[in-house]
């Protein structure tokens, strides 16, 4: 694998976020009917009635999304979504950043005062070690679900009365 995979991996699944999101908005204006297919990752969908419901999006219809949870197809009506999230993102993919910083950057500056190239290659792959494990852990410290959509709250009248 080279070192761009993980950037290539996360800017696809970006798009297929967005993908997902235009459709909602898409779909929840009256059109003629249409089916559109959109594979997605993990999502958690918050729905009226439903409730929580984790799984993948399968397919986005006029009906509304379909997923696979729970190894069953289920179709949720669109007008019942009240808020999409990811799911957390693994740690692999911070500890894979901060190895390849860290390594490579060794590999540049470690070798200074060092007696030969198997002691600085020894020092890049401890780097490399190290730097992962700082990936791995500031990975896992963020909060990495985000809000793919969200229902914009219904308006509502509301009158106060002072004497």
């Amino acid at each position: 694998t080279s070192p761009a995979d993980p950037l290539i991996m996360a800017l696809e699944v970006a798009m297929r976020h967005a993908s997902l999101v235009v459709l909602l908005i898409v779909l929840s204006v009256p059109a003629s009917a249409q089916t559109v297919t959109l594979p997605m990752d993990e999502v958690v969908v918050h729905h009226d009635d439903a409730g929580r419901v984790r799984g993948r999006v399968v397919e986005v219809v006029p009906q509304g999304l379909v997923l696979i949870a729970a190894n069953q197809r289920l179709t949720l009506s669109v007008a019942g979504v009240q808020r999409i999230d990811t799911r957390r993102d693994s740690v692999w993919n911070g500890a894979v950043i901060g190895a390849l910083i860290g390594g490579t950057w060794c590999a540049f500056v470690c070798g200074q005062g060092l007696d030969g190239p198997g002691e600085a290659a020894l020092a890049a792959l401890f780097a490399a070690g190290v730097w992962g494990a700082a990936g791995a852990g500031i990975d896992a410290l963020r909060h990495n679900q985000r809000t793919l959509y969200q229902r914009q709250p219904s308006a509502s009248v509301a009158f106060r009365l002072k004497f």
